[in-house]
């Protein structure tokens, strides 16, 4: 089978569906991706150029509203429909999922597949403004159409199915929507590592306030006296977050002795330094980075949002916060701080949770299973 798979976001392609994508073509699938590819893709490039896989170049802004750019999306889809000739189409991220879809159905495509990821900040974030008064009510339309256009849609957790169902976009008539374990991590690259001493806490992901990190930033000025001889580490980057100001957060990690370890491609080392990931975050889909964690026997740190309260059991494997309570993270912190001994033991009951339920090939298993591919 011809599998057009669209991503919007190039650079993540390989750590979050390489596994997926490879494994569809050892089953005999041929595999064409398209995605916006920039100067810093030669890593995907090689990769796809070894496996067999045809790349098509999809520019496009993944946070744009404006109707021409969107619409030159649409007829770039239009023409890579045509060229390609799929029989199937798997896409994920809101853009993808909406436009890919319609254009699938319209042009006749066999099977639509599409993965929710999450609910994204235009549904997770609590206060008002343009997106909740404008762009939600639109996203709101623009997945029902998609959903309906859709053969199969996945989701990543039951909270998110939950949810789309209360908004009347996905009725899952004829078992349309199912769900997954997340993307799924690779126990074997991300293994078991020693924790360091005394703890250290770390955050990896996009500084945005919908991913928890002004909370964090917070709670940790909270929490500094009684952290003793812990450190306090980040790996990220900003994603145009207005909310967040680059002067605050280089303010605080000076203030703090914070490391700051950048965007990292590989994110094993800054774990390897780590004791605990922190992930204070408004809703995922089921956070990638926190399961890389976990496969190398990390404690966790998270809320009770959809898609993170999956990955913890509270004092099991970590600890299990309210959303947006910065004074329950502040204290979850010095929990950890203060028995460094039982981080060890949640790190390794971690890893048992990557093997029985999250890892990589159980995962991309029952994607594939769920599509008939």
């Amino acid at each position: 089978m011809r599998i057009l798979v669209i991503a919007s976001y190039a650079r993540s392609v390989l750590q979050f569906r390489g596994a997926l994508l490879a494994s569809w073509l050892e089953r005999g699938h041929e595999v064409h991706l398209c995605c916006p590819l920039k100067e810093d893709c030669g890593e995907l490039l090689t990769w796809a150029n070894t496996e067999g896989i045809t790349l098509h170049n999809l520019p496009f802004k993944r946070h744009s509203i404006g109707l021409f750019s969107n619409l030159a999306l649409c007829m770039r889809l239009v023409t890579l429909v045509s060229e390609t000739r799929p029989e199937a189409i798997f896409s994920y991220t809101l853009k993808p999922v909406v436009f890919g879809s319609l254009i699938g159905r319209v042009m006749k495509v066999r099977h639509i597949f599409a993965l929710v990821t999450g609910r994204g900040e235009v549904y997770s974030r609590k206060r008002g403004g343009l997106s909740l008064y404008v762009v939600r009510p639109i996203v709101t339309f623009l997945y029902q159409i998609a959903f309906r256009s859709a053969t199969k849609v996945i989701f990543q957790n039951e909270d998110d199915l939950a949810f789309f169902k209360s908004l009347g976009v996905i009725q899952n008539e004829r078992g349309k929507a199912r769900v997954v374990d997340g993307s799924g991590v690779d126990s074997v690259f991300y293994g078991p590592v020693a924790q360091p001493q005394p703890p250290v806490f770390l955050f990896v992901g996009r500084y945005r306030v919908a991913k928890g990190f002004y909370d964090f930033m917070k709670a940790v000025d909270i929490a500094n006296q009684d952290l003793g001889n812990s450190g306090i580490a980040i790996a990220g980057w900003f994603d145009g977050d207005k909310e967040i100001e680059l002067e605050n957060v280089n303010d605080w990690i000076k203030r703090n002795e914070v490391r700051d370890w950048g965007f990292l491609r590989d994110v094993r080392d800054a774990i390897a330094n780590a004791s605990v990931i922190v992930l204070p975050s408004y809703g995922e889909g089921v956070p990638r980075s926190v399961l890389e964690a976990m496969s190398m026997s990390r404690a966790v740190i998270t809320t009770d949002a959809p898609g993170c309260k999956e990955v913890v059991d509270d004092g099991y494997n970590g600890y299990c916060i309210r959303v947006g309570d910065v004074n329950e993270l502040a204290r979850a912190l010095v929990k950890c701080a203060s028995n460094p001994e039982k981080l060890v033991e949640m790190g390794m009951r971690s890893r048992t949770m990557i093997l029985n339920r999250f890892e990589v090939r159980l995962v991309n298993s029952k994607i594939s299973e769920l599509l008939d591919l």
